[in-house]
């Protein structure tokens, strides 16, 4: 009887292993590069990039109310964002509590201003009276978008 071990193959199967791993990470890196760019490779290549102007009426409708039109205690108000606004507590929208809105307002809402003005979290805020309930609104968004405009304008 013949117990002696099979005698082992030349060396020639690490190389294709390693050849086929390497060959599976760099499919795998192109994967990754043509998922996370969407197919666009031009966001590689150095150079300037091109960056498209926002539309006329865009930029009309985040600034629909003249700066002079300011804001005065005992003004009357409307709601002018189609959204609603929110009435709050305090003024104010960054690192609030969950009990900070009192409600949101709807577009079209009158009300009247009682106090104010308060510059907070980059925002101007005015405390303001709707249906009997007194809150804290701002005057725009911190997009620009206007909320609030004088009833009548």
């Amino acid at each position: 009887m013949n117990s002696a071990p099979a005698p082992k193959p030349a060396g020639r199967s690490l190389p294709w292993t390693l050849m086929t791993f390497a060959l599976l990470v760099l499919c795998s890196l192109a994967a990754v590069v043509i998922f996370l760019t969407g197919g666009n490779l031009e966001e590689f290549r150095a150079g300037p990039s091109w960056t498209p102007i926002a539309p006329a009426e865009a930029i009309a409708q985040t600034n629909n109310r003249p700066e002079d039109q300011s804001f005065v205690n005992g003004a009357a108000i409307v709601v002018a964002y189609a959204g609603g606004v929110n009435l709050r507590r305090t003024p104010g929208f960054q690192n609030k509590l969950p009990g900070d809105t009192l409600r949101t307002v709807p577009e079209g809402a009158a009300g009247t201003i009682t106090g104010g003005p308060v510059e907070q979290d980059g925002l101007r805020w005015w405390q303001v009276r709707f249906d009997g309930e007194e809150g804290w609104m701002a005057e725009r968004s911190s997009q620009g978008r206007v909320l609030l405009v004088l009833q009548g304008a």
